[in-house]
């Protein structure tokens, strides 16, 4: 999540991590996630972005991963999606 301190021509934030709250030091976002929702869906057009730490990010991506089919696991590691692994 990014909080803006002094909006101005040259923006001042910080980031924090939107699972835990824990501040990303030195504005560094080790893992940002972007959902986008596309028609028919009945959040269609609106966009989720989520700032997270390597932690939550892995909670994530195990829950992904235990979600997909065998074969959507297998196209995306064929096309090399070492994201995958946790």
């Amino acid at each position: 999540m990014k909080k803006v301190l002094q909006p101005a021509q040259s923006e001042d934030a910080v980031f924090y991590c939107d699972f835990s709250g824990e501040l990303l030091h030195d504005n560094l976002i080790p893992c940002e996630i972007t959902i986008s929702f596309s028609y028919p869906s009945k959040r269609d057009g609106e966009t989720l972005t989520l700032h997270l730490i390597d932690k939550e990010a892995d909670t994530l991506m195990e829950f992904i991963n235990s979600s997909l089919t065998k074969e959507s696991k297998a196209e995306y590691i064929k096309k090399g999606g070492g994201v995958l692994d946790v």
